[in-house]
């Protein structure tokens, strides 16, 4: 039986603009159907962070009720909401007063610190707030993403997987690298081999970079026996001089390159049961 690979489109990110790549979904509705596209070329989760009306990033509650019940409404992919902070780590806790919950949330492992010309924020994700936020997304039968910023992120996770309270296994996480913030490792091959030999078997594992070492870490990442991250907040660029058209286009090259390799695919079904969620 061919190996099943989950397949996460994530789709806009916090940084890109449509003034960057019109493409890029925003709002509700096009975010909907951003997922429908990528559900259709064989993702079996759309990850999405929310925007404001002026498609700035936001840390609000009732837009994540809209956007995730208009997603489901069009197609029966997994829905995987962001919980990034716009100045403080707390304000992520505010996400849980959705009425209508994703099935997965990811959280940030590590301690980021992004310099701009306003200047300096640093969001201090300590273990005690990560294993906080981990227990309240188990209460609400959310799962964990675990976004891994460095080698001190992977042991940070199997530190509270040791724990056995806050994360249990099968654990589902990603390895996160070339964001330009100070904490987060740049694309290293050597890195990400050494870093998916460290997690159980089981793990779900993938990665992701920004920028053009995005299709390599893909390639990589299927050559360990991992799954597949791709989509407009990686990059905006299909190939030099080539804008990306649409996240499904990403989505499409990389069911693609499995496929060369002999792999499959999973459906949204199929990952759920992988992951542990509830069928629907």
């Amino acid at each position: 039986m061919k190996r099943k690979v989950i397949v996460t489109a994530a789709v806009n990110g916090a940084a890109p603009r449509k003034a960057l790549n019109p493409a890029v979904p925003e709002q509700p509705a096009e975010l909907a159907r951003a997922a429908r596209e990528c559900h259709d070329a064989g993702a079996a989760i759309v990850h999405f962070h929310i925007r404001g009306p002026q498609g700035e990033p936001a840390c609000a509650p009732d837009i994540l009720n809209e956007i995730d019940g208009e997603i489901r409404a069009l197609s029966p992919i997994i829905t995987q909401a962001s919980t990034a902070p716009l100045r403080d780590v707390e304000e992520s806790l505010a996400l849980f007063q959705a009425e209508n919950l994703p099935e997965m949330m990811t959280v940030a492992f590590g301690l980021m610190h992004l310099s701009t010309p306003k200047g300096d924020t640093l969001y201090p994700c300590t273990r005690s707030f990560l294993r906080r936020f981990l227990l309240e997304m188990r209460s609400h039968g959310v799962k964990p993403e675990l976004e891994l910023l460095s080698g001190a992120s992977a042991d940070d996770a199997l530190e509270l997987l040791s724990q056995g309270d806050c994360l249990e296994e099968p654990m589902s996480a990603v390895l996160l690298m070339g964001q330009p913030m100070q904490g987060v490792k740049r694309y290293d091959m050597d890195y990400l081999i050494q870093t998916f030999r460290r997690f159980p078997a089981g793990t779900q594992l993938s990665a992701a970079c920004a920028g053009p070492q995005n299709l390599e870490a893909v390639i990589l990442t299927l050559l360990l026996g991992g799954n597949v991250r791709v989509g407009m907040e990686e990059t905006l660029w299909y190939r030099e001089g080539e804008a990306v058209k649409s996240n499904a286009q990403l989505v499409e090259r990389a069911v693609r390159l499995l496929r060369e390799l002999d792999l499959e695919p999973a459906t949204p079904a199929e990952a759920r049961a992988i992951l542990g969620l509830r069928p629907l």
